[in-house]
């Protein structure tokens, strides 16, 4: 991902490319892909909790909520472990809650007043961040792209693809639908989304935790549909990029499908399932 993303169309090996260099710097790249998919069953709850008791509320702490681990990129192996993730899914008719909690020894902020003041749709991933992108039918023809920074930033983007998407083996789209065929419209923004982000400390060290709800209403709205329900699907893939000490120190991505390092945005094929579970 390099600043070129705010074009309307998606320039695919260059933004891979860029990250890959940087991250000769951090990992070892690989030449595998890891090919299978991972499958998560997110909890059902009533409904969802006060947002003032977001991170208290103790449903996060249910045995049954088991959280979902990031990893290396599927072309990447690190020398030493990635800074601890941790994903936990809820979901209720109104609401799929996404939480992610990092530890993060140097936190490291997109320098500027409106990154400081959390203004939408600024380039978080250039610093410390985690995004979520989803895809409520599964099928790579639109795709949404949500960036979440420390101090509670949101970039939130929409991706159209005008042919049916045909994939790589390393599930990147193939280059003449990437640069002809993929477009992205950051002004969109969706409606209802709501998210909360701390800063903590503790005895085994600091990082910082997101909370979004993203609302079934605007979600489905493709399905046709306005609440979430047991047993349904939807593909979606979760990505954390972790700096060290600044923005220019090389960074670290990892991510729950694995896929090509810093290529997830053009990998609608490479994401996961959710399956919306039982409570």
């Amino acid at each position: 991902m390099i600043s070129l993303r705010f074009n309307s169309i998606w320039p695919s090996q260059i933004g891979c490319l860029c990250l890959i260099v940087a991250l000769l710097l951090t990992g070892e790249l690989r030449a595998e892909t890891v090919l299978e998919r991972p499958l998560v069953n997110a909890m059902q709850i009533s409904e969802a909790p006060a947002w003032d008791h977001m991170f208290s509320h103790p449903v996060w702490q249910k045995a049954s909520l088991t959280p979902l681990s990031l990893q290396a990129p599927s072309n990447v192996i690190f020398p030493t472990p990635p800074e601890k993730t941790q994903v936990r899914v809820l979901w209720c008719k109104d609401y799929l809650l996404v939480r992610f909690d990092c530890d993060d020894q140097s936190i490291v902020y997109l320098p500027g007043s409106g990154a400081t003041n959390a203004a939408r749709d600024l380039s978080y991933f250039k610093a410390d961040a985690v995004e979520v992108f989803l895809d409520p039918v599964g099928d790579g023809r639109m795709y949404m792209e949500f960036e979440f920074s420390p101090n509670n930033g949101i970039f939130d983007a929409i991706y159209f693809c005008t042919t049916t998407p045909r994939s790589k083996a390393d599930f990147i789209l193939e280059d003449d639908v990437a640069n002809r065929d993929l477009f992205i419209i950051p002004e969109w923004n969706l409606a209802g989304l709501k998210s909360t982000a701390r800063i903590w400390t503790g005895s085994g060290g600091k990082g910082w935790s997101v909370i979004a709800a993203f609302p079934a209403k605007e979600i489905l709205h493709r399905l046709g549909k306005k609440e979430f329900t047991q047993g349904m699907r939807m593909k979606l893939n979760f990505v954390r990029f972790n700096y060290y000490f600044d923005v220019h120190y090389p960074l670290e991505i990892t991510n729950w499908a694995p896929v090509l390092a810093g290529c997830a945005h053009v990998s609608p094929a490479g994401m996961g399932t959710l399956i919306l579970g039982s409570q």
